[in-house]
Formats: structure tokens, C-alpha cells, sequence
């Protein structure tokens, strides 16, 4: 059965099959990542059997963050697999990678979110990402930190 939990070991087994560390990653790289295993590991083997009702998209996404004193930019590269729920509405699991830039050269970019169903192949979502003005920026930059995370939402 697929959860928030069993998504992010899903990712954390494939960067450890590959040998990589997320820490190391710059934005360039982690979209490489993320695209690659949506690519080459399928949502049946997510969680066994791809239920009827459940979708597979990749989430880009960048904006302010603060928690407290501490203040970043984030960019995100999210797997979102959406199972619908019996009776009515759905779920939202997330699982992915974040990365952390010293906020100050990023404030004049506005919030940007681009789902992979918002274009009509994989190919035309990357050209999007690639072409976005945070993703530009950041693509290149040691962030400060890496997240790996996960989530849910209903």
C-alpha cells in the first residue's frame, strides 16, 4: 500500500542504488534525479498494483521560506502520486527533493508551481522548468542544504 512514508523509501532506495548523496546535489542535478526515477521507477512499483483512480506527476516549485529566524529560497522537484478516495475527494503523497538558497539574490522572483500534466509530455514540462526564472538562477548554485522530504495531502 502506498503512503507518504513508503514514497520517500521508494526515493531513498533509488539516490542509494545510485550512490548518491542529496547534500551534494546542486538544481541542475536534482532535476535530473527526480526525472529520472519517474522515468525508470513505474507507480506500480511505488506501492504494488497501481490502483484505479491514482495519477503520477512531477511538482516544480519555488518561493520564499521562513520558519522563525531562519529564511531560505526554496526549490522544489516533488513526485506526486494522487490516489482517489473511496467515497469522494483524494490524497496527495509527495515525496522529493528541496533545495535551500541564501534568500537575498532570489527575492525579485515571484512564487512558481508547474505540475507535469500542465504540459503535454515530459519533454515539454522540462523545457518549461528549464526555461522558469528560478530554476535559471538557482540551476548551477550550491544551495545551503538539501531536503529530502515527504508529505501528504488531502
Amino acid at each position: 500500500m502506498l503512503d507518504s512514508y513508503s514514497l520517500l523509501d521508494a526515493l531513498q532506495g533509488y539516490l542509494a542504488r545510485r550512490g548518491l548523496d542529496p547534500t551534494s546535489l546542486n538544481l541542475e542535478m536534482a532535476l535530473v534525479v527526480m526525472v529520472d526515477w519517474y522515468r525508470l521507477v513505474p507507480q506500480g512499483a511505488l506501492g504494488g498494483v497501481a490502483p484505479p483512480g491514482r495519477s503520477d506527476h512531477l511538482l516544480f516549485r519555488y518561493g520564499a521560506w521562513s520558519e522563525g529566524c531562519a529564511t531560505g529560497f526554496n526549490v522544489s522537484i516533488l513526485r506526486r502520486v494522487r490516489q482517489a478516495n473511496i467515497g469522494s475527494g483524494h490524497t496527495n503523497w509527495l515525496a522529493g527533493l528541496t533545495l535551500i538558497f541564501e534568500p537575498s539574490a532570489y527575492r525579485h522572483l515571484d512564487v512558481f508551481s508547474l505540475l507535469s500534466s500542465e504540459r503535454d509530455s515530459l519533454e515539454a514540462f522540462l523545457d518549461a522548468v528549464e526555461n522558469a526564472p528560478g530554476y535559471r538562477a538557482c540551476a548551477r548554485v550550491t544551495p545551503m542544504t538539501v531536503a529530502v522530504e515527504n508529505g501528504a495531502l488531502r
